[in-house]
């Protein structure tokens, strides 16, 4: 008697841990969403009003640092690490604003920790080991925001469980049909692209591919394969709104 009751007693623990989980998880969500919707403006952050109060800032990656990441989805996981991707670069950003561009802070990718999951992470170990080993997806080149001109446009909402393989394919259809990340000269039939394809080839190619093919597969309009393709300078002036 005594033995099941204690049994009872230990998975009630159990599922109260689960479902406190799950809930603080979804907290993180929603926070997460509004916190996008109300600093992000066409793409920009508005590090101004940020720097003048991030208290909304602070305590969705508060409930980051304490999150058990063990007991998330597979959809969780990809939303969850790379809504906190983002979140970290602006804080980062806001740490030391007002500022023109994100290579003005010393380590700011490899050697700035931030406590996620319990764990003690920097911006570069999050998108190699978190995501980027884990996942091995190209989607992710259009969405993790690195406080750039030169990044896919960040969007004014919070990636989510439910709708993440839907809004990984809509942000990478919307920066390979913008004309300013995908830039074609068809008098010198020339294609522009980003260096993020140049540093992320292996992700964006098989074997017998060309970056050309991957770019037209999310086109409206298809690149002609004969076009030369050429990586123009990453803009690593600030994505503030001005």
């Amino acid at each position: 008697m005594k033995t099941t009751k204690k049994m009872k007693f230990t998975i009630t623990l159990l599922l109260f841990a689960f479902f406190a989980n799950a809930n603080t998880v979804e907290i993180f969500f929603q926070k997460s969403n509004i916190f996008f919707k109300t600093y992000v403006v066409d793409s920009k952050v508005d590090y101004n009003a940020l720097k003048n109060d991030s208290s909304s800032l602070t305590e969705v990656l508060k409930i980051a640092s304490e999150l058990d990441l063990s007991t998330l989805d597979s959809n969780s996981y990809k939303a969850f690490w790379i809504n906190t991707y983002n979140l970290v670069v602006i804080k980062g950003i806001i740490s030391s604003y007002p500022l023109n561009s994100v290579k003005e802070i010393k380590g700011f990718f490899d050697k700035k920790t931030y406590l996620i999951g319990g764990e003690e992470l920097t911006l570069k170990k999050i998108e190699e080991k978190k995501l980027r080993k884990v996942l091995n997806d190209s989607f992710l080149n259009f969405v993790l925001v690195c406080a750039a001109n030169g990044c896919p446009p960040l969007i004014s909402e919070a990636y989510l469980p439910e709708l993440i393989d839907k809004q990984l394919e809509f942000q990478t259809r919307r920066s390979i049909n913008n004309p300013n990340f995908i830039r074609i000269n068809k008098k010198k039939k020339v294609v522009e692209i980003s260096e993020i394809f140049d540093w992320y080839r292996e992700e964006f190619i098989n074997q017998d591919e060309r970056i050309i093919d991957f770019i037209n597969k999310y086109r409206a309009e298809k690149i002609d394969n004969t076009y030369t393709i050429e990586y123009y300078k990453y803009d690593w002036s600030l994505n503030k709104k001005q």
